[in-house]
């Protein structure tokens, strides 16, 4: 039974209910301490009791704290309470895309390719962290206003996301977490799963907001998983004529069944579909107003739809050919993207991917049965988990002025890396302050601020990021979620200039923290992220910051 305006669970207020599955119930809920409202996951008692699922639920906070990403619902605190499980995040104000597309159907193509590239940013700084999603899809895209009337999409629930390194001790029930109408093959026939499972799932969101339909369909779980092992998606431009025919290619791409002929990650997927729309002339369709109906007051129902200028879409010098298949990798070089114009029955598809297929549609009615009759964890719509949102950082040029200075060797985050010396190496492929080695992220798809994440030799692991002037994410980044006894902050001095530091150390992921800001105007939109695992914050203090290179 849902908890009544008014109770007091776990120290939170409750508020509201705002959604409720199979294990539990959503609540927004107002903080104990901090003038803030939360999204508050409470588990049924019933739930909690396998001590396989705890397990799983009690690293949900613990895998998605690591998700420190402007596209990512943010984790704030977990515990237990009279036996009933609890998690407290980020609330989003905002309809999740699935509500978009049940209102109004299609959605205008550009703004569906850049509700799929903020989400695809989101997901690619999850793969790099080693941690899947596992049920991507539109209900859990949440679409939030930015500063500028744009949208700004935050991927929620990732409580059923797990590390790599937890395959076997967490997937021992056979459960299949991810909603079928997404599922990516190698899920439904036993295959490990890898980041390209995500870039499947999100390729059929990117389908049905294309559409308004998904694209595979059967009147019995059975069905629409031997579809999605062994039938080719239908083109989009049968569905939507008015759309570019480089879609299908793209789709087909996106939904193969062998993972090895899907884009290397999601970015290229997002960059592909970006490409296919760049040369073809707005329709009625893409050129209509904005889909998004009226939710928490967000005063966006009739405006026309104003993209972002820091959202999806190609880079605006690129060629349009190389904004689909280039993409920078680390030590500077390129790499292509896969071919748009395969099928999703490449002719050259190893035998033995068809014969695990043909074995596996054997066997898809007793999954079928097992996940319609099965005990599995479900998933809350992704309107429901969520919080106030915040600008992203705008475009930021890395071409030098006569103010700024620009390493070339480290392209477009050049001026990040400039503005750290000695902090960050000098090129990609060299190492920085005890050993670190850096690589660039792309923090906003298509326009992201420059950002750099680092990992040292001792296990010390710390981002740069870059925030417009006035951002408040920026404060939000150096506060951290933690403030406890632990926690410290002081004004800094060097020969370099001033700024303040803090750290502290969370204990609910034994991990010491530490954020450091700048006061010269230079580096004032910066904000330096560190942590060290199995460590205090005062650890950090000791023996990174006190000789870091700042």
């Amino acid at each position: 039974m849902a908890m009544p305006p008014g109770t007091v669970f776990a120290g939170f207020r409750i508020e509201r209910t705002l959604g409720s599955g199979g294990m539990g119930t959503v609540y927004l809920a107002r903080h104990p301490r901090l003038p803030r409202s939360v999204a508050l996951k409470v588990l049924d008692a019933a739930a909690g009791a396998d001590p396989e699922f705890r397990a799983r639920f009690a690293r949900e906070a613990d895998i998605a704290v690591r998700l420190d990403h402007p596209h990512v619902v943010e984790i704030y605190d977990r515990g237990a309470e009279d036996e009933r499980l609890w998690i407290s995040m980020r609330y989003v104000a905002g309809p999740d895309a699935a509500r978009l597309i049940r209102e109004h159907g299609r959605l205008p193509a550009r703004r569906a390719v850049d509700l799929v590239a903020q989400a695809a940013a989101g997901l690619d700084a999850a793969h790099r962290r080693g941690l899947l999603h596992r049920d991507v899809k539109p209900a859990n895209l949440l679409v939030a206003a930015d500063d500028d009337g744009g949208d700004h999409v935050f991927v929620a629930d990732f409580g059923i996301a797990r590390s790599r390194d937890d395959a076997v001790r967490l997937t021992g029930a056979g459960a299949l977490p991810a909603t079928l109408g997404y599922v990516a093959p190698e899920q439904i026939d036993g295959r490990e799963p890898d980041h390209r499972s995500d870039l499947y799932s999100l390729g059929v969101t990117l389908y049905q907001m294309l559409t308004g339909a998904l694209p595979f369909t059967g009147t019995t779980p059975a069905e629409l998983l031997r579809a999605h092992l062994l039938e080719p998606p239908p083109p989009v431009t049968r569905r939507a004529p008015d759309l570019p025919r480089a879609l299908d290619d793209v789709l087909a791409t996106a939904l193969a069944k062998d993972p090895a002929e899907r884009y290397p990650d999601c970015h290229a997927l997002a960059a592909a579909a970006a490409a296919a729309l760049a040369d073809h002339p707005p329709g009625p369709e893409a050129a209509g107003p904005e889909a998004a109906g009226p939710e928490q007051n967000s005063g966006r129902a009739d405006r026309p739809h104003q993209p972002s200028p820091h959202r999806a879409g190609p880079a605006p010098h690129a060629p349009a050919a190389a904004r689909a298949t280039v993409r920078p990798l680390p030590d500077g070089s390129s790499a292509a993207a896969p071919d748009n114009h395969r099928t999703a029955h490449p002719p050259g598809r190893p035998a033995a991917v068809w014969w695990g297929a043909g074995v596996a549609v054997a066997g898809v009615l007793a999954v079928a049965l097992v996940l319609a009759f099965g005990r599995t964890a479900t998933t809350v719509p992704g309107s429901a988990v969520a919080g106030p949102t915040t600008s992203p950082p705008p475009v930021t040029s890395g071409t030098a002025t006569t103010t700024v200075a620009t390493n070339p060797a480290w392209g477009r985050t050049g001026e990040l890396a400039a503005l750290l010396p000695g902090l960050i190496p000098d090129t990609p492929a060299a190492t920085g302050y005890q050993g670190a080695r850096c690589t660039p992220l792309d923090v906003l798809d298509n326009g992201r601020a420059p950002a750099l994440e680092c990992v040292q030799d001792n296990g010390i692991h710390f981002y740069a990021w870059s925030f417009r002037p006035g951002d408040p994410r920026r404060d939000e980044t150096f506060r951290t979620a933690v403030a406890d006894d632990t926690t410290r902050e002081e004004v800094w001095q060097r020969d370099s200039g001033t700024g303040r530091v803090r750290w502290t150390h969370y204990a609910g992921g034994d991990t010491g923290l530490l954020t450091v800001t700048f006061d010269d105007p230079a580096r004032a939109w910066i904000v330096l992220d560190v942590s060290w695992d199995h460590h205090t914050g005062q650890d950090l203090y000791d023996h990174w910051w006190a000789t870091a290179p700042l």
